[in-house]
């Protein structure tokens, strides 16, 4: 195998300083506040990019509405249509429904927009099967089948179910959302535009859709009643199970038959105790499952310039699965023999050597790994079509509110343990905002490269590697590999770094 790289970084010197930066968290998430007048859908519905649209004028509007500033709610990013298309309803509720919470976090003091935690089997069966019961009967309305909210509501059913009912829930303000669609045809997007019309075109219902899907732990309608969701069973950064239905065809007709074809959604949101005792909470998908910081299209991931014949410390943004060879991302846009006219490595810390990486190998989200063309010009790489973002998870430790990419450190207890890492998002991050955490001790909790370093954990910084040297790195951006070195004294600490998946961050 040929040597191509001169091995430098250990001469490095790890140095240490405090700071004072720290995270705490709001005492009482808020529910965000509701908006004035409705904004209709303003957009087609032919799919991703449609949907898009609707969302984020919807955002701009509220935003004119309550007076805040523009983008203050960021933008909705949907994965690539090929992906949504094979997603389930219940992964595109969760992953939208989280999406519009968690932007609004920081709209206003103590909106922290935690998310739903996930989806959960018994409540979803409630919503299939009142879903069914609506469907079957012609009929609209929380209270069938009597038609009396005494004898029949959304609270009552989740009552009612032998596994979550009863002694297994915690009092919430709101339970149900219920939307229908009539057409001549097919209905295109019911459950989008049904999210959407909860959110956004609610007035003749009084906000109460709106503030079911963004509820917090205090509600709006009732303030200083803590009357959403406690927030008090397993992770503090995420609020209650949910359950999805929808159902259309040209069976359904509850606005008679001038109409030939229906839909109803169906929506139930469900808190579970703090201690179940004889409770069978079942959850069946996870929101760090449907939370990719997604990639819509490859124009909005920077492409990298790669200079002839010029070492270049880079990583990539996206999950692994289709797309994510190096086939895939490279060699459509390099072009020459494998290993000849260009190549790519990376560090192996179990040997603490190079290996040259297989065109076939998938090339990783927090691996850094090193890049060389000599084709005799410059070239642009960019990211495949089929790629999608990377997959973030959910930690106290974790400082963001749309959470956190977590790479984990390797460790040798006699020696300092270089490690090559890379950045997996597509927007530039403060080094200031990554954390570390450890399974014990004082970063058990996350602690800053700063406080990590002054516990002998890891070095108080990163280095990308840049035409011929190492300066110390303020910000990661898209594309950028870098060292950190990690020391003994975290052995035995399983120690990760916690990349935050935005710049809006907990205070």
């Amino acid at each position: 195998m040929k040597t191509l790289f001169q091995i430098s970084h250990l001469a490095l010197l790890i140095t240490v300083s405090s700071s004072p930066w720290a995270v705490t968290i709001a005492p009482t998430p808020l529910s965000p506040p509701n908006i004035t007048t409705n904004i209709p859908w303003n957009a087609g519905f032919g799919g991703v990019s449609d949907i898009e649209a609707a969302y984020n004028n919807g955002r701009r509007q509220e935003e004119t509405q309550l007076g805040i500033a523009v983008n203050t709610l960021g933008t909705l990013d949907l994965p690539v249509q090929a992906t949504w298309d094979i997603m389930t309803d219940d992964a595109k509720a969760l992953l939208i429904l989280n999406e519009e919470r968690q932007d609004r976090a920081g709209m206003q003091a103590d909106v922290i927009g935690f998310p739903f935690a996930g989806i959960e089997s018994h409540v979803d069966n409630i919503t299939k099967n009142y879903g069914d019961l609506l469907h079957d009967t012609d009929t609209t309305g929380h209270s069938q089948p009597s038609g009396d909210g005494n004898i029949d509501s959304p609270f009552i059913r989740i009552n009612q179910d032998l596994d979550i009912g009863s002694s297994c829930h915690e009092f919430l303000a709101r339970a149900e959302n219920l939307a229908y669609f009539a057409g001549s045809g097919n209905i295109p997007l019911p459950l989008e535009r049904a999210i959407y019309n909860f959110i956004y075109d609610d007035a003749n219902s009084g906000w109460g859709h709106r503030e079911a899907a963004l509820l917090q732990q205090e509600t709006l309608s009732q303030v200083g009643n803590l009357w959403g969701f406690n927030d008090n069973n397993t992770s503090s950064f995420n609020e209650g199970f949910l359950g999805v239905y929808v159902r259309s065809s040209s069976d359904y007709k509850p606005f008679g038959s001038s109409f030939n074809y229906g839909s109803v959604v169906v929506l139930n949101i469900f808190d579970p105790v703090q201690t179940p005792t004889n409770c069978h909470y079942n959850p069946t998908l996870d929101h760090t499952e449907v939370n990719p910081t997604t990639i819509s299209n490859n124009a909005e991931v920077p492409t990298l310039i790669v200079p002839d014949n010029t070492w270049m410390q880079i990583g990539v943004n996206t999950a692994p699965g289709t797309g994510s060879t190096v086939t895939d991302i490279l060699a459509d846009d390099i072009t020459g023999v494998y290993n000849t006219d260009w190549a790519v490595y990376r560090y192996q810390t179990s040997i603490n050597d190079y290996q040259l990486v297989n065109l076939t190998d998938t090339m990783l989200p927090g691996v850094g790994y090193w890049l060389i063309q000599k084709t005799g010009n410059p070239v642009t790489i960019d990211m495949p079509n089929s790629s999608s973002g990377v997959y973030v998870t959910y930690t106290p430790a974790c400082s963001s509110l749309e959470g956190c990419f977590e790479i984990p450190l390797q460790v040798n207890p006699t020696a300092t343990q270089w490690q090559m890492v890379s950045y997996p998002f597509r927007t530039s991050r403060d080094i200031n905002l990554i954390k570390i955490v450890t399974t014990s001790g004082n970063c058990s909790t996350g602690c800053t490269l700063s406080e990590a370093a002054d516990e002998g954990l890891v070095s108080d910084r990163v280095w990308h590697y840049d035409t011929g040297s190492y300066p110390t790195a303020s910000t990661l951006d898209p594309w950028d590999g870098a060292w950190i070195a990690i020391l003994p004294a975290a052995d035995g600490l399983s120690p990760k770094m916690l990349i935050p998946a935005t710049s809006q961050i907990l205070l």
